[in-house]
């Protein structure tokens, strides 16, 4: 049977400064805490490790900052442990503010929820006293300890959480709408007259084609399809993991990954025969398909086919 922790620490990445003072201070005090940073071991299910651990937690000290608001991540484990104990009789999810949010920016169920801000530099101290003493650390141990520093938002961690691409970033310099462009031949039509929105999908832009060029509307189609599979030649076929959107937050994009296998029911891959639509050089291969029983990789750039069939050969 699985050990309880008392404390497990939800977060986003931008307070872990913060968060690391905090940890430290309860482990000194005897408590066990799950804190991501040294509580998952390498090359395990993350998304399976925290919900361990949730269901294991005590309590849950939910740290609310405006990044931690727009954060998948935290909101998956809050309401997680929200729903171990809804009415909050057992205080056992418990908010702690430590950057100043609007109170309708909280979502519903934290609102009913008393919580803790050692925000005000007037109160931090006794704030932060009532929240050692809500989790287990008696007041004669909670008077020694002081709150982590608030001046945290200016560190390392803050900086690496700022959600920008590097310039070279093929995300940043090629536009995958600017690429199908510059493929189309001009002598068709004037694509932008039909593409005067961003969104619009493929499918629509046939269908506006149908409309406004009736007679050489296949060969549009046609062109269009080429003009694609070019423009995602250009772009990813050789992309590397800096230039994905995703490395700016895998965490989260892993834990999103896993919680749609978990609720179709397929988190054992390796029971499973795979189809990987847009599958690009296939340079995720080993990290989230090569456990499955069959993989099969489709995609508009045969360029990046062929680099994730090497991938594919080499696992």
């Amino acid at each position: 049977m699985c050990e309880q922790i008392d404390v497990f620490v939800s977060h986003n990445r931008k307070s872990k400064p913060w968060v690391r003072q905090f940890v430290s201070q309860l482990r000194t005090q005897g408590h066990s805490v799950f804190f991501d940073e040294d509580s998952i071991t390498p090359g395990s299910n993350v998304v399976r490790a925290l919900d361990s651990a949730l269901d294991r937690a005590r309590h849950t000290v939910l740290v609310i900052t405006p990044a931690a608001l727009e954060s998948d991540w935290v909101a998956m484990e809050s309401t997680a442990a929200f729903y171990n104990d809804p009415a909050g009789s057992r205080r056992s999810l418990i908010p702690l503010i430590i950057e100043e949010v609007p109170t309708d920016a909280l979502p519903t169920s934290l609102r009913v929820l008393n919580a803790v801000s050692p925000c005000n530099p007037t109160t931090r101290v006794q704030q932060y006293r009532l929240l050692l003493s809500t989790i287990g650390i008696s007041e004669s141990a909670a008077s020694r300890l002081s709150p982590p520093d608030p001046d945290w938002s200016g560190s390392e961690e803050g900086a690496y959480g700022v959600a920008e691409l590097p310039p070279e970033s093929v995300y940043v310099r090629k536009r995958t709408r600017d690429l199908i462009m510059s493929f189309f031949p001009a002598s068709l039509c004037d694509l932008s007259s039909l593409w005067t929105r961003h969104d619009l999908s493929f499918s629509a832009l046939a269908q506006r084609a149908k409309i406004y060029h009736p007679r050489c509307y296949e060969d549009i189609v046609a062109a269009l399809a080429v003009a694609r599979g070019a423009a995602y030649d250009a772009k990813y076929a050789v992309m590397e993991g800096y230039d994905d959107e995703r490395s700016l937050d895998p965490d989260s994009w892993e834990a999103e990954f896993y919680q749609v296998l978990r609720g179709l029911g397929m988190e054992n891959t390796s029971k499973l025969s795979l189809i990987n639509v847009g599958i690009g050089n296939g340079r995720e291969w080993t990290s989230f398909y090569s456990s499955g029983r069959r993989i099969l990789g489709v995609d508009v750039s045969r360029a990046a086919l062929e680099s994730a069939g090497g991938h594919a050969q080499r696992t």
